[in-house]
């Protein structure tokens, strides 16, 4: 077994999934999980019907028990926030009352593996007020791209300034043909329990390993995320 200091592990973190749900009774998660909201269908049960907050679960907090895989994040307490439906669909009001939400509940971070083309000035308000209250906001840059690496078509509510936009790339840390480019792109992902969300967030970007053209780019941001220097370790 590969255990983690309190300090690296999440220990006491509130992480809050802002997806299609957390299915709660899952061997890796359950340990973890400490209730949540489901805004799609307006009821306090938030069990996943679609898989891909589950998946995204696990990536951040599947425990450290013995068995399967440890992440990045085995100690957080783990919120799950379902704006999505079982489809995959759902209303940036949705996102935006699931974000007032981690505020009222003093979420840490906030993840968004989700996204949208348009503006809207309800999500923008919601993303500012959750940042400016210390939740530290994550979403996914997207896969909107057009093939060539150009251009700015980055979703919301990743192109938010209050938003940390994370864009893919694959296990050679190149990226692929179509994850969306812009100025907003901060970090290519492949703790900090007592920072505030500008610290680190802050902290990330500085730490980053630098990839594309020297400094930060539209297509990498400030480079793919270092953990290890971003801990100190």
């Amino acid at each position: 077994m590969n255990v983690l200091p309190n300090r690296l592990s999440g220990a006491n973190v509130k992480v809050a999934m802002v997806d299609t749900r957390v299915d709660y009774t899952h061997s890796d998660l359950a340990g973890n999980y400490a209730g949540g909201r489901d805004f799609a269908n307006s009821d306090d049960d938030p069990m996943d019907d679609n898989g891909h907050g589950t998946h995204c679960a696990g990536i951040v907090a599947a425990m450290d028990d013995g068995t399967g895989l440890i992440q990045v994040a085995p100690k957080a307490r783990l919120y799950a926030l379902k704006v999505l439906n079982a489809a995959g669909s759902g209303a940036y009001s949705g996102i935006a009352a699931a974000l007032d939400w981690c505020v009222a509940n003093r979420i840490r971070v906030a993840s968004m593996s989700l996204g949208g083309t348009s503006e809207s000035q309800t999500l923008h308000t919601a993303c500012d007020k959750a940042y400016a209250a210390g939740v530290l906001l994550v979403a996914a840059a997207g896969s909107s791209g057009n093939g060539k690496g150009t251009g700015d078509n980055v979703l919301y509510p990743a192109r938010y300034d209050s938003v940390i936009a994370v864009a893919a790339i694959d296990n050679l840390d190149r990226r692929g043909a179509f994850p969306s480019t812009g100025p907003a792109v901060e970090l290519a992902m492949g703790t900090g329990n007592g920072m505030s969300a500008t610290t680190v967030g802050s902290r990330l970007d500085t730490t980053a390993t630098d990839r594309g053209a020297v400094g930060k780019d539209t297509q990498f941001g400030y480079g793919m995320m270092n953990a290890e220097a971003a801990t100190g370790l």
